[in-house]
């Protein structure tokens, strides 16, 4: 009997932490992207950017440098889904908008809590 509580408060851990996860993925869903700043932030809570890209084909061999992978005329990916916590290891997905030259870096499937400036640096150096 006692193996069934503690299997039942086990359980009960697990579903909270899943509920998190989960509840913090839609936040970070429904979020919208902000601009990139000029500055690096210190820390910045739910990291999404968007900026301005002036040289689409220069943004793109940028892209080609950094591991990117093209998965359509509008998504370009790198990392893993089981990557560290490192941003040069996670997974990253870039959506690029070539009428209006604009492009959005995120998290595509997990949640990205906040950024120490690894994935401002990933955006700055894009445009280089």
């Amino acid at each position: 009997m006692e193996f069934i509580y503690k299997f039942i408060g086990i359980a009960k851990i697990l579903i909270l932490a899943l509920s998190v996860v989960i509840v913090l993925s839609i936040v970070y869903r429904l979020l919208p992207a902000r601009r990139l700043p000029n500055k690096k932030p210190l820390i910045s809570l739910f990291p999404k950017y968007v900026f301005d890209v002036e040289d689409i084909e220069e943004f793109e061999k940028n892209l080609e440098k950094q591991n990117f992978k093209i998965h359509d005329n509008l998504h370009y990916y790198r990392g893993s889904y089981f990557g560290d916590f490192s941003a040069q290891w996670a997974k990253l997905c870039i959506k690029l908008d070539r009428e209006n030259k604009q492009a959005e870096i995120a998290s595509p499937l997990s949640v990205i809590l906040f950024d120490t400036g690894d994935l401002w640096q990933i955006s700055k150096e894009l445009l280089c």
